[in-house]
Parts: C-alpha cells; structure tokens; sequence
C-alpha cells in the first residue's frame, strides 16, 4: 500500500513538472494558425514568376498572379503564407514605394510568428520581415521604431548565430551611418557585412546583397575622397556580378540594373579625376538601362540629374536643356524628393548663367524651400543617434532577460518548495502506512488462522460427501445387481411365454410389453453397473430408428399410467421419420415427457403426440393441457443441480432427474429440446434431431 501511494505522489509530482515546464518554456499558438501542410517548392516557383514580372514593371500584373496562385493552393500551410506576406510585403511594396501598406502587411507576417519556438522554424524569413519594417520605418522618417525593428533582428541573429541574419543587420547600420553622412563608419560597417555574408549558403539573395556591398563601400569611400579605393570596390563589384549572375538565368534583368548602378557611381569618381568623358559615357550607359520600364527608374533620374550637372560644369548648355526637359518628365510620373531638389538647383543655376534673373530667382527660393525641408529631415536623422540606441536597447533587453531570469528562479522556488512539501507529505503518507501495516499484520495472522480451521473443515466435509456418494454409487449397484436377476427372469420369462403360450391380441400385446420393458431395465441395469447413467456421445449405440414405431412404442408401453388417471394419449403422424441414434436412450426420453405430461395434467385431460419434420431435422412434440411451468423455475428445469422439483396434480412424486436426463441425450444426438409453457393453460416440448449423426460412435450390429 505505501508503494502505491508513493508512486502517485511521484506521478503528481511529474505531471507539475510537465505542466511547469510547458508554461515556462513554450508559448501559445493562436487557435486561427493555418494548419495546413507547407509548400516551399511551389511557393519558390510562384515568388520566381511574379519577380520576373516586377522587373519588367508588370507591378499590378505581378500581384494578380501571386495572388490567383496563391488562391490555388488547397489548405496554404503557416509557412505559405509568411511567403505571401513577404512577398506584398517587402516586394510588391517596397517597388512601388508605399512603405504604409508594407508596414501593414509584415506586421502580419509577424503576428504567425508569436513564439520562440515558431520563429526558429522560420528564422530566416522572421529576421528578414524585422529588417524590411526597419527599412519602411526609417523611409517614414521614425527612425527610433526602425533601429528597435533592427535590433530585434540582430539579437535574433546573435542569438541563433546565423551569419546570413547577422550580415543583413550590419548592412542596415551601415546603411544608416550613410545616410548619416558617416561614411567612415559606413565603409567599415559594409566591409564588415561582406565578411560575414561570405558564410552563407549560394543564392539569389546572396548575390544581390553581396554585389550591393561592393558597390555600397565603393560609394561610401569615394565620399571619403578615397577614389583609387573607391574605384577597386567598384570594379569588384562589376567583376563579380559577370561572374556570378549566370547562374540565376531567370533574374538577369537584376544584373542590368545592378551593372548600371555601378556604372553611374563610378561616374563620380571620374568626374573627381576631371574624366569627364569616361564619366558621360558611364552615366549615359547608366541611363540607357535604368530608363527601362521595370528597371531602377529612381537611379535613372539620379544619372540624369549628375548628368545634367556634368553638362554644367562643361558648359554644354543645349545638352543641360536636353538633360532637364527629360528629367521633368520622369519627375512628373514617378516623384523623388531628393532628385527634385537637385533639379531645382540646377535650373536655378542654369538660367542664373544665362542671365535669366527672374527665372533664377523663382527658382532658387523653391530650392531654399526644399532645402530647409530636407535640412530639417537631415537633423532628424542626425539627432536619431544609432549607436546610442542601439546601447540603450540592449540595456533594456539585458533587463528584460535579467527580469526574465528572476521571474523563471522565483518559479523554480516555488516549484521547488511545492516537491519538498510533496515528499513531506509522501514520507508522513509512507510512516502513517507503516503503522496500519503493522497493525494490519496481527489482524491478517489471525485471518489466516481462521482461514486454515475453515479449509480444515471445508476439507473434511468435502472427504465426507465424497465417502457418501462413494456409498450411495456402491448401494445403487448393489440393488441394481440385486435387481438383475428378477428382471432377468422376467424377461426371460415372458419370452418363453410368447414363443410356447397361445394368447389373444390383447394378451400378446401386453406380454411383449412386458420383455420390451424387461430388457429395457436391463438396459438400465447395465448402465448403472458401467458407471454410465449420464449418455456420453462415445457411448450411444447408434442404430437406424424408426421414430414412428418408437412414438407408438412409449404411447403404447405408457397408456396404462394415463388411463389411472382417465387421460387420453394421441399419437399425430405428420410425415414418417426415421434417424439414426440410440433407440433406447430415445425411448426413455419420450417416456419421460410422456410421464411428466400424465402426472402435471389433471384427470380426463388429452395428451398429443405429434412426429415430423422440420427445417431438414425430426420434430416430436409433446403437448399437455396441464398446470403448466411456473416462471420461477422454468429456467432450472433442466438443471441437476438445481432442484426444480414440484408434486403432480394428484401428489404424484417428482424428483428433478428426467428432464436433465433428456437434455443430455437430446445434445448428445446433436439436437436441442426446449418448451413452451403457459401457467394454468398447458405446456409443449419440443425435440428436434438431425436425420443423420456426425459421430464416431459405437454402431449397434
């Protein structure tokens, strides 16, 4: 008993733990989470096809595709959709420049991912949505929202270690120091980016980025007015991109634009060296391509505007007029702050030069208006200080983790002194137990005392019943041997008679009665002396029966009995019936049903008899117009064991043995015997016997 209890306590105790450990360390999954199975393959198929069209400028048409695509996918798992988001979301958005509606949807993107758990099954995709929100958010000019952004991503990456994760968040920070016009720390930040990006496995998005960063350092140290350094990058970068963009086929409109970016910053640096005709040559071929429907539109107006002011500082006014009536009309259809303000400036400079005062004038004060707007967004930008909020970040995170880790020790307290408090109470359940055991113990020696005088005594009643049905078998075989010889003589008796004696038809009918039921007590005897009352199917003599003339047999042998009592037997012959069985195992059968019939009806009453067949087998029905069968013991009726004895209608005696008997026999030919009775009204047994018998038994000869 105590082993019991301890290992329920010890099954509790574990079931906290379980349930402790599922709290602390695994968040909820919202219960709307698509539960579907994840398509990666097909996804990528889908996201390949509508970049494509992206970068034709098939803006609407690429959305309508991945969105009918998307549609298609029966039961989209978790993973399909942060696809999806991201696409709209970082693609289809940050093309057309709406940083509002890309917000929206990454911040969906972001919601599927509530737990740690999930946000490592999809890490990547995770970290790139917390960059792609930093980047809108900075576009919107929050730029405190945009570094916490960036930093969720970076503590992400260090804290999975993933090189790829990291490299995209060093490439942000440099971006900002950029901007920033921190461009020492923004050609350190990129080169830093490009040595960690080199761990990441080949891809498309690899290749962009890295190219990217060649191109970024370039750029950040030409403003350092490091021009040889600047131009090495530079030639990296063409360099690796003919390398490298073979092996996206499907994305070599990308290479293009990304050459002709190059191309146009490197026009700075030869502008810096006076090459002015390498720089045209570079900005037009810049322009060429970026002029394209689906190519960098924006970074076509900046080679124009740097253009235009190359044909300034050379004095080759047709061509500025050219550069600027072109630039106005890109301008117009698709609007960049920056490159606005550049226009504006050179036009003002340009009719200043040709002494279009007025024209200058108008000019220059909605310079000066847009100036002190983007001075105004530069202070922003200059105040937003990267660094310090990065440090006060951490400090809040290192607090939260800090926060985090008390919280987990104060759980661990608790749970702590919860066990101890169990296994208290499992040591006082234990001690309390071994007491009543104890106490138990004398209680069940004396039961086992008990015990063992009642076993002593069961077993002396048991030797004594066996002794007395012993003597009770031994007296019964006495009398029956003792009984052989009369009966014996009898039967030996009344067949001398029939072959010497000359009697009428009455007379004969009555001594043959007598030898058949002479040698039919014989029969009896024998059995008794074998130890055989009870039919055996191996001891069945199995002979062909002719049921007709047994029926009229047992009426005949038992019509005496009825008419004591003034009762009518009737034999009804449906069909002649003939089987094979034990004739005379058969005939005390019949004769048991035909004498409870005679004793359970009362005087002047009708007995029938009735012979056929029945669904391939023997039929015989008893049927009386007697007491009938009480209901409490119509179910004992053919148990030996159960006692089911009751007095005739004239006190005839009865002692419980016939119907079990008949049972046994009926079952050992392969039969079933059954009644129906009605108290007061009358009963009917039925029997019904297979024609044939399959049975190795003994065979009458």
């Amino acid at each position: 008993m105590s082993v019991d209890i301890f290992q329920n306590c010890f099954e509790a105790c574990k079931y906290v733990l379980v349930i402790v450990a599922c709290s602390i360390f695994m968040g909820c999954t919202p219960d709307d989470t698509p539960s579907g199975a994840d398509n990666p393959e097909l996804m990528r198929q889908i996201r390949e096809h509508a970049t494509a069209m992206l970068d034709k400028g098939e803006m609407e048409g690429a959305r309508a595709y991945y969105d009918s695509a998307f549609a298609s996918i029966d039961s989209p798992g978790v993973g399909d959709y942060l696809a999806r988001f991201s696409f709209i979301g970082g693609e289809y958005y940050g093309r057309i420049n709406e940083p509002l509606e890309s917000i929206e949807y990454l911040d969906s993107l972001l919601a599927l991912l509530p737990t740690p758990a999930i946000q490592g099954q999809y890490f990547s995709v995770y970290t790139g949505a917390l960059f792609l929100k930093g980047d809108r958010l900075f576009d919107l000019g929050k730029y405190n929202l945009a570094y916490e952004s960036y930093f969720k991503g970076k503590l992400a990456a260090e804290k999975k270690g993933d090189p790829c994760a990291l490299s995209e968040c060093i490439y942000r920070l440099g971006m900002v120091n950029y901007k920033q016009e921190r461009y020492f720390d923004a050609a350190d930040r990129f080169k830093e980016s490009l040595k960690v990006i080199e761990s990441c496995p080949a891809s498309f998005d690899v290749f962009a980025r890295t190219q990217e960063l060649l191109n970024n350092t370039s750029i950040s140290l030409g403003k350092l007015n490091q021009i040889d350094s600047a131009l090495a990058y530079s030639h990296r970068a063409l360099e690796y991109i003919n390398r490298e963009s073979p092996k996206y086929p499907s994305r070599s409109g990308y290479a293009q634009v990304a050459k002709a970016v190059i191309y146009g910053n490197q026009s700075n640096f030869y502008l810096n060296k006076g090459k002015y005709g390498l720089a045209e040559a570079l900005l037009l071929k810049s322009i060429a391509i970026n002029t394209q429907k689906g190519y960098d539109n924006f970074d076509a107006q900046t080679s124009m505007i740097k253009l235009g002011e190359l044909y300034y500082a050379t004095n080759q006014s047709q061509k500025i007029v050219a550069v600027l009536t072109k630039l106005k009309a890109s301008l117009d259809s698709l609007y960049d702050p920056y490159v606005e303000q550049r226009y504006v400036k050179l036009k003002s400079d340009y009719y200043l030069k040709n002494n279009q005062q007025d024209s200058a004038y108008v000019y220059l004060k909605k310079y000066q208006r847009l100036q002190s707007s983007s001075d105004s967004v530069q202070h922003q930008l200059y105040m937003a200080d990267l660094d310090k909020e990065f440090q006060h970040l951490r400090q809040k995170s290192d607090n939260q983790e800090l926060q985090q880790a008390n919280e987990l020790k104060k759980v661990w307290l608790y749970l702590a002194l919860s066990l101890l408090a169990m296994a208290l109470l499992i040591l006082f359940l234990i001690w309390r137990n071994w007491r009543l055991s104890r106490q138990n113990l004398s209680k069940l020696e004396n039961l086992n005392v008990q015990i063992s005088i009642q076993n002593t005594k069961y077993e002396q009643t048991l030797k004594e019943l066996k002794r007395s049905s012993e003597e009770k078998d031994r007296i019964l075989k006495v009398v029956a041997h003792d009984l052989r010889s009369p009966i014996g003589a009898i039967a030996s008796i009344s067949s001398i008679l029939l072959d010497e004696a000359q009697f009428d038809e009455e007379q004969l009918r009555m001594a043959t009665m007598i030898k058949d039921l002479s040698w039919q007590s014989m029969d009896m005897i024998r059995d008794v002396l074998s130890n055989s009352i009870g039919p055996n199917t191996s001891e069945l003599r199995i002979e062909r029966v002719d049921m007709v003339e047994l029926a009229q047999a047992c009426v005949d042998q038992i019509r005496f009995k009825a008419e004591e009592k003034k009762q009518n037997i009737y034999l009804e012959v449906l069909e002649s019936v003939s089987i094979e069985g034990d004739r005379e195992k058969l005939t005390r059968v019949l004769v048991n049903l035909l004498v409870n019939a005679i004793k359970f009806s009362p005087s002047h009453s009708a007995i029938t008899v009735i012979l056929g067949h029945a669904d391939g087998k023997m039929r015989l029905e008893v049927a009386d117009k007697g007491i009938g069968i009480p209901d409490e013991i119509s179910s004992q009726l053919f148990d030996t064991n159960a006692g089911a004895q009751r007095s005739g209608t004239q006190g005839e005696k009865s002692y419980g043995i016939g119907l079990p008997f008949s049972k046994e026999v009926v079952t050992a030919h392969q039969g079933n015997i059954w009644f129906e009775s009605h108290e007061g009204v009358g009963s009917q047994f039925f029997i019904e016997i297979p024609f044939r018998q399959n049975m190795d038994v003994e065979n009458k000869s």
